[in-house]
């Protein structure tokens, strides 16, 4: 499997290396020097469960993310190639320890304190319809992605509960990306058609055992299509060429029975006003390899919410994850009652207090939190403070 993935990797490495001819004689500026565009953000948030859940207590989450982005036309004549990293620092305790819910309550926490490399790649674009990505990268950051969810803080906005959890420690996506190369392929300006293969193991270098080259857990396949018109629609598919333990079912031998990892989704969103954007997201996975079977996500966001502040933004979510029949299986050979469905609801607002800080207050109630009739339903508040340079 291996040399699958290194001959992929060394196709689009070739393709991202022949897009860029002999050193142009206008590749540089005047002074040599590359077009490297430096940014850092800061993102403070305190998280409180106010009730319910699985106890009460309060948690303080901060991530420092440093950002750069190089023009190599103009370093070194690479016509049409960037490259683009960031550097993470997490620091502080998960909140979902204290709320056990399956969907998270804060898409910003890591559950430990680290440095580590999270993007790392290069990209090319080859005539207009063509573009090539190769490295470690998000795949969230294309993929079953819907911009106007992003102000809202539960992590099933950006990639749902079906999909996030699976592979050996999770997908190609925040805070752990993996060795990846995707192609984008646009045959008019208002639709697209992307494709990407992954390393099943993500880890980067700050993450216990860096990176993995060996493949050795697989790859994951991913694509999605979609119209960009006005607003947007994708459809998208995912699967692991390793097949994964089922959570249920066992071998005559007592192992865990192997099944094929995989999904689909869809998403979109309009302009409902000239302030207003709504949004809706769904997916479905095997309901095999993992606990949740199926989500499904919906809001809207408005902005400017008042007229002279440019950056007031509010958002309301709804978000819900559905449990594969063998969760539920299983949580009864415990003698526990499980739900067929945790809903999580959100509302946000954000606004520039001074220049390059923003403040954002967050409420969200999770209702049977991991489906569990036992638990409380949690209300849970937090304030976010980011500041941008």
């Amino acid at each position: 499997m291996k040399y699958i993935f290194l001959s992929v990797t060394a196709i689009f490495a070739s393709l991202l290396l022949t897009s860029a001819p002999a050193i142009a004689q206008d590749g540089a500026d005047a002074g040599g020097k590359p077009a490297l565009d430096l940014s850092a953000e800061l993102s403070l948030d305190g998280v409180a469960v106010v009730s319910g859940g699985d106890r009460t207590g309060t948690r303080q989450v901060s991530v420092l993310t440093h950002s750069a982005d190089a023009d190599l036309e103009q370093s070194f004549g690479w016509r049409g190639v960037t490259a683009h990293a960031d550097v993470l620092l997490n620091v502080g305790q998960e909140p979902n320890d204290l709320v056990g819910s399956v969907q998270g309550v804060n898409n910003v926490a890591a559950g430990n304190r680290d440095v580590r490399l999270f993007q790392a790649w290069l990209e090319a674009s080859i005539g207009a319809a063509n573009n090539f990505r190769i490295g470690l990268t998000d795949l969230n950051s294309e993929f079953d992605a819907s911009d106007s969810a992003g102000l809202l803080v539960g992590p099933s906005y950006g990639i749902g509960p079906e999909f996030s959890a699976t592979g050996p420690v999770g997908p190609s996506i925040y805070p752990s990306t993996a060795l990846g190369a995707r192609w984008r392929f646009k045959p008019s300006e208002a639709t697209y058609l992307q494709a990407a293969v992954f390393n099943a193991q993500a880890g980067v270098p700050g993450d216990r055992g860096g990176v993995d080259f060996s493949s050795d857990e697989g790859l994951l396949v991913v694509g999605e299509a979609g119209w960009t018109g006005r607003g947007k629609f994708g459809v998208g598919a995912w699967s692991y060429t390793e097949r994964r333990d089922d959570i249920r079912d066992l071998t005559p031998a007592g192992n865990p029975r192997l099944r094929r990892s995989q999904g689909a989704y869809v998403l979109g969103e309009t302009s409902l006003a000239k302030n207003v954007t709504a949004f809706v997201k769904a997916g479905v996975s095997d309901g095999r390899t993992t606990d949740v079977a199926a989500s499904w996500q919906t809001g809207a966001l408005i902005g400017p919410v008042f007229a002279g502040r440019a950056e007031s933004q509010f958002s309301v979510g709804v978000a819900q994850a559905r449990f594969a029949s063998r969760a539920r299986a299983n949580a009864a050979d415990l003698g526990l009652s499980m739900g067929r469905a945790e809903t999580q609801f959100e509302l946000t607002y954000s606004d520039k207090l001074v220049e390059h800080i923003a403040f954002q207050p967050d409420v969200q109630y999770i209702v049977r939190t991991y489906g569990r009739k036992d638990v409380k339903n949690a209300l849970v508040v937090g304030a976010r403070l980011v500041a941008g340079f």
